[in-house]
């Protein structure tokens, strides 16, 4: 490293005077890793292209807990040859942002397999627009896919469209919570 920052003497466990001046293999808590970095480097160098790397993973030596970057290599000097080339590297730690979409996509499987087990969908109405967003299991439910508030209507049985309008209104003139059981006209023309 020809110059160092906090973050990363942070993710080594080092201090950036220390740091500066070494390379990888001195830091770094898995061999793989290491070559993995040197062979970016060597890449940029030899083709003088950006490299962007979304995700790339860093041992913390002595912890061994892995950290997630999201990587961009930049080809220095391009006018010398390769191998007297540098690579100017940033990166970003992406490792909380990775765990919460982790988190995330656990919370929506399962609330996928409960829908699922429910059979109960789930939608929302923009107002202002007018347009309604379905999820797959509304589409499954309703037999049909409506854009907006009129094509749901044409969803709900004849007998029971007048009431469900009035009592949708009634609801967003309220606040109240909308809650009501009413037929549907399926899109196969089951009931």
């Amino acid at each position: 490293y020809q110059i160092a920052n906090q973050s990363l003497a942070k993710a080594y466990g080092t201090t950036v005077d220390v740091l500066e001046g070494s390379r990888d293999s001195n830091f770094a808590g898995e061999d793989d890793e290491v070559e993995s970095f040197i062979e970016d480097d060597r890449e940029v160098m030899r083709s003088g292209n950006l490299k962007e790397i979304p995700e790339e993973p860093l041992t913390a030596p002595g912890s061994g807990e892995t950290y997630w970057y999201e990587t961009i290599k930049v080809p220095l000097f391009l006018d010398s040859a390769p191998e007297q080339r540098q690579v100017l590297g940033v990166a970003t730690d992406i490792t909380e942002r990775l765990e919460t979409q982790k988190r995330l996509e656990d919370q929506n499987r399962r609330l996928n397999l409960a829908k699922r087990a429910g059979e109960t969908g789930i939608w929302d109405y923009d107002i202002e627009s007018e347009r309604l967003n379905w999820d797959d299991q509304m589409t499954d439910i309703f037999g049909c896919q409506p854009n907006t508030y009129d094509g749901f209507l044409d969803c709900i049985h004849p007998s029971d469209r007048h009431s469900v309008d009035a009592r949708v209104r009634e609801s967003l003139q309220t606040g109240e919570m909308y809650r009501q059981e009413y037929r549907i006209q399926r899109g196969d023309n089951d009931e």
